[in-house]
């Protein structure tokens, strides 16, 4: 038997979520860590609203142009994360550090505030 060329071509398609993040926190923080290799981080987009963190980025291909591929598992090309932030956290005093193809944004946790309702008579 046989084989042409492009019996052996692969395509793997996953629904899992894109970039894979880790969520855990400390006694003051909430973080997220995102494996991001190959990511330019200056071109990254991070942000808040109504305690959801959005991501945005591309990611660039690197080799040179490939005439056939037998096997493409590296994603490539824009990306976009929306995370639901698990606790109340302070988005003003977050930070975001970009080292070796790991993104971490950490939130510190917001205060509580305990407010004090004094009842009134009818």
């Amino acid at each position: 038997m046989i084989l042409s060329r492009t019996t052996f071509l692969l395509k793997t398609e996953t629904t899992r979520d894109y970039p894979p993040v880790d969520i855990y926190e400390t006694d003051d923080s909430i973080i997220f860590m995102f494996d991001l290799p190959g990511i330019n981080h200056e071109e990254l987009i991070i942000k808040v609203c109504d305690n959801q963190l959005f991501i945005w980025g591309t990611k660039e291909q690197t080799a040179a142009r490939v005439e056939r591929y037998l096997c493409m598992e590296r994603e490539m090309g824009g990306f976009f994360r929306s995370i639901s932030i698990p606790q109340s956290v302070d988005p003003a005093g977050a930070k975001a550090l970009y080292s070796d193809g790991v993104l971490k944004v950490v939130f510190p946790k917001a205060k509580e505030k305990v407010f004090k309702i004094k009842v009134k008579k009818e």
